[in-house]
């Protein structure tokens, strides 16, 4: 069996380097924190995010530039269809009582069967 001292020097060792790289990531985060403040932080995090989805949005719209220009003229008959809405319903409107009025009626006797 090991001498109990031996282990009990090996495990102090161990102990103290454990303890040292503890320390030296304590201080490295400290250093950090001195250097930027949380909001600087969270203002640079939301920034770098902010550009990267900025940069895969141009690039995906340069890839598509059909689909995107459907879909922005797609959007905008909606955007004018949605603001003049009560004249084209109106004008519907109209249009539909005009083909009321117009159509013949339904009985006739010119086509008598007998």
């Amino acid at each position: 069996m090991a001498d109990p001292a031996a282990k009990l020097r090996a495990d102090r060792a161990l102990r103290k380097a454990a303890r040292g790289l503890v320390d030296a990531d304590v201080a490295f985060i400290r250093q950090g924190v001195t250097q930027r403040s949380v909001p600087q932080r969270i203002g640079a995090r939301l920034g770098d995010g902010a550009r990267d989805i900025a940069g895969e949005a141009a690039m995906l719209a340069k890839e598509n530039r059909t689909a995107l220009g459907a879909g922005l003229a797609v959007g905008a008959v909606g955007l004018i269809g949605w603001l003049f809405r009560g004249q084209l319903l109106a004008g519907i409107e109209q249009l539909l009582n005009r083909a009321a009025d117009g159509e013949p009626e339904a009985a006739s006797d010119d086509f008598d069967d007998n």
